[in-house]
């Protein structure tokens, strides 16, 4: 039986996903959060495919069903809607250079959380806009990115070398959210402490984060060295500071006994 707008408003999420048919191959998809999605599913050369159609309300119903019937007409004319949509994704992301994105980035995410944004646009403009801004997103890889990243910190500018990772880090996992590429290379880079964060330490000496993996490594150094291990206060914990103390404890047990 086909929906209603009514129908569709008085619909509740429950404990697991579910859907409600419209009729041929149209579904809303309601999930435990309350969001709802249009879903259109169909018979493509003996096989079962499916493709998203929008959320709803910002596709209405009329829409869904109008979308439905176009790509009831391609699945006719032996075209298949779901391969389509991935090829038109493939497209996207040969045609999509990293200036062009990481401008996009910058107007959608940067100056909208941002009050002061010339240290990130001159980030863009000095260093990764002449580096590769003319390359595809896709093309850029890890070594690409660290050579980047290390020529800056090489010059002496360790913290500046940071935060230009962290920024091309943003870009791709916003590019990822896009659907413009499936790998963010920055994963598979090597990361730098920025200098002005709790975590950077003297050079010469081993960098380990505070408070919490400092602890943990001043409990596995312990028995080599013969001196009490770093207790940290509750007063630096949040409110589970008693677990995090009792996990300390126990995990220094195991440690040393290894």
């Amino acid at each position: 039986m086909p929906l209603t707008e009514l129908q569709i408003k008085g619909l509740k999420p429950q404990e697991i996903r579910y859907a409600v048919s419209d009729g041929r191959g149209l579904a809303l998809e309601v999930m435990p959060t309350g969001a709802a999605s249009w879903r259109y599913r169909y018979q493509f050369k003996g096989k079962t495919e499916k493709i998203s159609l929008g959320k709803y309300p910002l596709v209405s119903l009329k829409a869904a069903r109008s979308k439905r019937d176009e790509l009831a007409k391609a699945v006719h004319d032996g075209i298949s809607p779901a391969k389509q949509k991935q090829l038109e994704k493939f497209a996207l992301a040969n045609s999509t250079s990293v200036a062009d994105f990481s401008e996009r980035y910058f107007r959608e995410v940067i100056e909208r959380d941002r009050k002061d944004t010339k240290q990130l646009r001159r980030y863009l403009e000095k260093e990764i806009y002449p580096a590769f801004g003319t390359w595809a997103l896709r093309d850029v890889t890890a070594q690409d990115v660290q050579r980047l990243v290390f020529k800056k910190r090489d010059n002496g500018f360790e913290s500046a070398a940071a935060q230009l990772r962290n920024l091309l880090k943003r870009i791709f996992d916003y590019a990822i959210v896009c659907g413009v590429v499936t790998v963010n290379p920055t994963h598979a880079t090597l990361p730098l402490a920025d200098k002005g964060s709790r975590t950077s330490t003297a050079p010469g000496r081993i960098q380990v984060p505070f408070p919490l993996d400092r602890a943990i490594w001043f409990c596995a150094t312990d028995r080599a060295n013969r001196r009490k291990p770093y207790r940290p206060r509750c007063s630096r914990f949040n409110s589970g500071a008693k677990a995090v103390k009792l996990s300390l404890r126990t995990l220094r047990c195991c440690i040393c006994r290894v």
